[in-house]
């Protein structure tokens, strides 16, 4: 059976898959051109983009919170 994922998750995930590649694009034009602020902006973002990343792309915790969503459900039935 193929999962199907919802409309606002392909958006999640392609916005940090274009801030991880923006940031990386960042970092290598801030050591390029020595502008450490750039650079270190661009590492932030580059940090940010792997932990939003983890917890998107981690299709186990999407269904441990399906569950949780549907026992929480349940219980205030």
């Amino acid at each position: 059976m193929k999962k199907q994922s919802t409309p606002g998750l392909w958006l999640d995930r392609t916005l940090c898959a274009l801030l991880a590649l923006l940031s990386a694009l960042g970092l290598f034009y801030g050591i390029r051109l020595c502008d450490y602020g750039l650079g270190g902006l661009a590492a932030a973002g580059l940090a940010a983009a792997g932990c939003v990343g983890t917890a998107l792309f981690d299709d186990s915790a999407f269904r441990r919170a399906r569950a949780v969503r549907e026992a929480i459900r349940r219980g205030s039935s």
